[in-house]
């Protein structure tokens, strides 16, 4: 049988391992839990940024459309113009009827360039609150997720110094 001061000290280098391992395998897990954290964060962000990418394409698109439909509209109001004018003349319109023709072509147009434009600024407005979304979609990924909890080097050394403790009692009572 083994003196009971040999057990004590065995009983407390256990008790020190088990704390140490423990201790080792808190931290790995805390670290691949660091990683994950880091690969979400960065995922998130990434596609945040595409769909950012993505939104102001679409804005540049949109301005591009509208720009030729306004420059469309413009040249149709002119055909037609010319064309109310000639067929105007043809007839025998002229003066006061001809100038109220001419200015309904016109105010007819105006009125479509008004709302083009309007279409497009509640386009553009859209893409904006999508960007905010997309924005605040990012930060919900990452928060969905948080950093690995470390453990604390002071329960480490707590944990040795109670496996010390107990050691010692055994050792004292005999056990």
């Amino acid at each position: 049988m083994c003196d009971p001061f040999s057990l004590a000290i065995v009983g407390f280098g256990f008790s020190a391992l088990g704390q140490v391992a423990g201790f080792a395998q808190q931290s790995a897990a805390a670290e691949d839990q660091d990683r994950r954290y880091e690969e979400n964060r960065r995922n998130a962000l990434d596609a945040s940024a595409h769909e950012q990418k993505l939104f102001n394409q679409r804005a540049i698109q949109e301005a591009d459309k509208t720009t030729e439909e306004q420059r469309a509209g413009l040249l149709k109001a002119e055909e037609v113009r010319g064309a109310t004018e000639a067929s105007a003349s043809g007839s025998g319109v002229t003066g006061l009827s001809l100038e109220n023709l001419t200015a309904d072509i016109y105010r007819k147009e105006g009125t479509n360039q008004m709302i083009r434009e309007t279409n497009y600024r509640s386009t553009v407005e859209q893409l904006q609150e999508q960007k905010r979304g997309s924005v605040i979609t990012a930060k919900s990924r990452i928060n969905s997720t948080s950093p690995g909890q470390h453990p604390s080097v002071l329960g480490l050394v707590a944990g040795i110094g109670s496996g010390a403790v107990g050691s010692y009692r055994n050792y004292n009572t005999g056990a």
